[in-house]
């Protein structure tokens, strides 16, 4: 069974994201994450705001988009 788009949250690394999305995230972002208005929920964004630094978008939809960049820190490097 093929899956429509709304029903999955859809995550990139900043090189995959479509174009019509790109120019909505932050150019040092290394990651991007588009969850569907019927998947909007608190639980759903919590899973993504627990990185920094973060960008939140709400989309025309009523979309949520998310794009924020990896912390060195936590690599130890």
């Amino acid at each position: 069974m093929r899956r429509n788009s709304e029903d999955v949250i859809q995550i990139w690394r900043y090189e995959q994201v479509p174009q019509r999305l790109k120019r909505l995230v932050c150019k040092n972002s290394t990651w991007v994450v588009l969850i569907p208005p019927n998947l909007v929920w608190h639980e759903s964004e919590e899973l993504f705001q627990r990185e920094h630094p973060l960008t939140r978008r709400t989309l025309a939809d009523g979309s949520i988009l998310f794009s924020g960049a990896l912390n060195d820190d936590k690599t130890g490097s």
